[in-house]
């Protein structure tokens, strides 16, 4: 799925698809040049997969499928209401109930840093130190010192 979505990026959202080694490996891999071109293309596969989802519930519901069916389908969890949890998921996008949800305690992305090497476990932007949102770069690290230089302008 990753190759078409690249493709995407380059085609209509203007990104140059790259190749970059992996590191310590002998060979590389294709990525974007610039990966806000990736965000856009993914975004817009993800409406579209959303568009196709609900074409194809009301497909199968038109076929005779119940919602319960389609609940099955989606991998939700066998309960009284799980026929309406499909039913709000498809038709209202109302996301699934925190108990349908990982439990996986605190959230996190997790990327390489582009200027110290480290791998970095980001909590997400919350306005607090820089330290806490993004852990992991190397003491020496460009990005990290920008980043609590402009913490510290700020307070």
């Amino acid at each position: 799925m990753a190759a078409p979505i690249r493709r995407t990026a380059s085609e209509a959202f203007g990104g140059k698809i790259v190749r970059r080694p992996i590191a310590g490996l002998t060979f590389s891999a294709e990525s974007l040049d610039d990966p806000l071109t990736g965000v856009r293309a993914a975004l817009l596969a993800r409406d579209v997969a959303v568009a196709e989802l609900r074409r194809f519930a009301e497909a199968a519901c038109a076929a005779g499928r119940s919602w319960d069916d389609v609940a099955e389908a989606l991998g939700i969890e066998a309960s009284d209401d799980r026929a309406t949890q499909a039913y709000l998921l498809i038709v209202e996008r109302r996301p699934l109930p925190e108990d349908e949800l990982p439990r996986s305690g605190h959230l996190a992305a997790h990327w390489r840093c582009e200027s110290c090497g480290q791998r970095v476990r980001d909590s997400g932007p919350s306005g607090s130190h820089p330290d806490d949102a993004e852990n992991g770069h190397a003491a020496n690290c460009t990005r990290r010192a920008a980043a609590l230089a402009a913490f510290h302008r700020r307070r």
